[in-house]
């Protein structure tokens, strides 16, 4: 079995954290609305009601959070000789010869996280990558390697023909 030159799992810290803020997020909007509502119904609440309520969102958003680093911790990129290999929800196999082109690109999170997205063109779009520069051209110089190697093949390959063709015609 051949093993991989290179291993890349994705940024956990990319992802987690911008889902946590936006659960936070989302159930204090949540809990704002009930608040108003009771508010504008003279509704009262005692105010360990009010703890709990915080609690439970706080605790709803660790269980999110131990759900999502279960789930994107085994995801990784497998970089071969020939060939790229993503494990994940649905494994795929890229062959570098495949790749048409490449190009990686970082919004404002990925700046704060050091990480960015590297698009294969026609195939696929690898997120939350660390260090998207050093990624980038390593995998440039692979496919560069890949289409050499497959450029010499075809060469060798020509080669052999055009010797069962020559000698087929001095006999």
């Amino acid at each position: 079995m051949e093993l991989p030159q290179y291993t890349m799992y994705l940024s956990i810290k990319r992802i987690l954290i911008p889902k946590a803020i936006m659960l936070i997020f989302l159930g204090g909007f949540l809990y704002f609305g009930v608040w108003l509502n009771l508010i504008i119904l003279n509704i009262y609440i005692p105010a360990e009601v009010h703890f709990y309520i915080l609690l439970g969102i706080a605790v709803l958003v660790c269980i999110q959070g131990i759900l999502n680093y279960m789930k994107y911790s085994s995801y990784r990129y497998l970089f071969y000789k020939d060939r790229m290999i993503f494990q994940g929800k649905n494994n795929l196999t890229i062959l570098y010869s495949e790749i048409k082109t490449l190009d990686f690109k970082k919004n404002a999170l990925d700046y704060i996280f050091n990480t960015g997205i590297i698009n294969i063109y026609p195939k696929h779009q690898m997120n939350y990558v660390e260090n998207t520069n050093q990624i980038y051209f390593y995998m440039q110089k692979l496919i560069d390697y890949s289409r050499q190697l497959s450029g010499y093949a075809q060469q060798q390959n020509t080669y052999q023909q055009n010797q069962v063709y020559y000698k087929e015609q001095l006999r």
